[in-house]
């Protein structure tokens, strides 16, 4: 037994002399093709991955003798096409939440992606005055449109909305309180939680009234000679019914007058538009709740508003003013790109029906059900029997009334009326069924539910309807 074991052995150790250098490797003109897209550095690296992968499986005696050296190189140059292939891929969104955080939230209208385009290709007066061949102030152009959309006096932006919440807080209430309902206290996505973000910034977080009521008077006992600011926040994810009671930023901004405190709202998604009027659940525009008046507004570039990721502070110019002036700004300052995509949709607000028509996500949230029943049967009629032929003939197949969801904490709990294309096998699980849609060339992103998979085509463009059956059909 021992003499069998000693020639098993030493056979392994042969094959593993068998692997062919590095060097060798790297001379296949099977890498010839990785030549022009890789630095040699690089190669080796990948070389290097095979020859260990290689090692270890004749050692462990999953493999019994060394591949060739052609075939070696040939998988340096699959570890490197993939290497290449990973990263942010085009999506279609299917999966029922509008304005999904995971796939990117808003897409924006053509014409501001060319806008965008052109601020990184060329020089631009980012930060320079024409008019005087001076150094300029980048917020100059998005907080004059700000003031114009919103009635606020300036306006100023940073990069996403938790940032803006920061800056406020700690720039206004560092080492102070600042006055909470408890109501409001939100967690939203990535486990990112508002007294978190309180307690980072330095300031004090002072609950008050319970998880469904909250009154002015809570308010107005919790004030005390350390306070500094009375904070309201939107319910980013969720919705608290039934024996429930809020205060408005209104009356919230009226007891901070009284008492020379500054009046806060997080407004979370920030439409310019009431939308209610379009079948779209409303939510107030930053507008109307400037005019309540609150000393300061902030809310997302990315939601409603249509644009780039973004945190945008609008308000009372004097705080607005010292918001600008505090140091962190600098470390949250927005780039050229946003600032370039931000002024490009904020242009589109100043005619409501032009944004409807030109924003993706408006137009297709103001489709009419009628629409979107006919892309749901169309996109059915495509795929229906090349997805037999691949998955088998007990795939059943159908359309069915919905609700969308808006997403992204803007507008919890509200839904805009859709279709789906309900997709279940006796011989494929609903996993396996949402796997074989996200492996296809473009990814389409659906949802389970009730053991049946889901294709929401309320967000399903011309372009995507059509896309899905040429994908499908590739698999054939």
């Amino acid at each position: 037994m021992s003499e069998v074991v000693k020639v098993t052995s030493n056979a392994k150790y042969q094959e593993v002399k068998a692997i062919p250098s590095v060097e060798k490797i790297l001379n296949s003109p099977v890498l010839d093709s990785c030549r022009n897209k890789f630095d040699q550095h690089h190669i080796v690296r990948a070389i290097r991955k095979v020859t260990a992968l290689i090692r270890n499986l004749l050692l462990d005696e999953a493999l019994t003798e060394c591949p060739l050296l052609d075939e070696m190189a040939g998988d340096a140059v699959e570890i490197l096409n993939t290497d290449m292939s990973l990263g942010m891929r085009r999506v279609i969104n299917l999966s029922g939440t509008c304005i999904h955080t995971n796939l990117g939230r808003a897409c924006m209208p053509e014409e501001v992606v060319q806008q965008i385009a052109d601020a990184a290709r060329w020089p631009s007066t980012l930060e320079y005055d024409l008019e005087t061949g001076s150094r300029g102030n980048r917020h100059r152009v998005v907080s004059r449109l700000l003031s114009d959309l919103t009635g606020a006096e300036a306006g100023l932006v940073v990069n996403n909305n938790a940032a803006a919440v920061f800056l406020i807080l700690n720039t206004f209430a560092r080492s102070r309180e600042v006055i909470i309902s408890r109501g409001e206290l939100v967690e939203i996505g990535g486990a990112f939680r508002l007294p978190d973000i309180i307690e980072s910034s330095g300031a004090v977080m002072r609950e008050i009234g319970t998880t469904n009521r909250t009154r002015l008077e809570d308010y107005e006992r919790a004030i005390n000679s350390a306070t500094a600011l009375l904070l309201k926040v939107h319910p980013s994810n969720y919705r608290i019914d039934g024996f429930t009671e809020k205060v408005e930023g209104k009356d919230l901004s009226n007891l901070a007058a009284r008492h020379d405190l500054i009046a806060f709202e997080d407004l979370g998604s920030g439409a310019l538009f009431n939308y209610s009027k379009f079948g779209i659940p409303g939510e107030p525009p930053v507008s109307e709740v400037i005019t309540g008046g609150l000393d300061l507004v902030s809310f997302s570039g990315d939601k409603l508003l249509g644009g780039p990721q973004a945190g945008i502070i609008v308000g009372k110019r004097k705080l607005v003013e010292t918001l600008a002036s505090n140091p962190i700004t600098r470390c949250l300052r927005p780039c050229k790109l946003t600032l370039a995509g931000l002024e490009g949709i904020l242009k589109l607000h100043y005619s409501e029906s032009a944004f409807i028509d030109r924003v993706p996500l408006l137009k297709l949230l103001t489709r009419s059900i009628e629409e979107v029943k006919s892309c749901a049967e169309r996109i059915v009629a495509e795929i229906q029997q090349p997805l037999i032929s691949l998955l088998g003939d007990d795939l059943r197949i159908g359309i069915h009334e919905s609700t969308t969801e808006i997403g992204s904490g803007a507008l919890p709990c509200e839904g805009v009326s859709t279709w789906t294309i309900g997709i279940s096998s006796a011989s494929c699980s609903v996993e396996e069924l949402a796997l074989f849609f996200r492996n296809l060339r473009i990814p389409v992103i659906g949802r389970v539910a009730r053991e049946v998979f889901h294709l929401d085509v309320r967000m399903a463009d011309e372009e995507s309807a059509d896309l899905i059956g040429k994908i499908v059909s590739e698999k054939l």
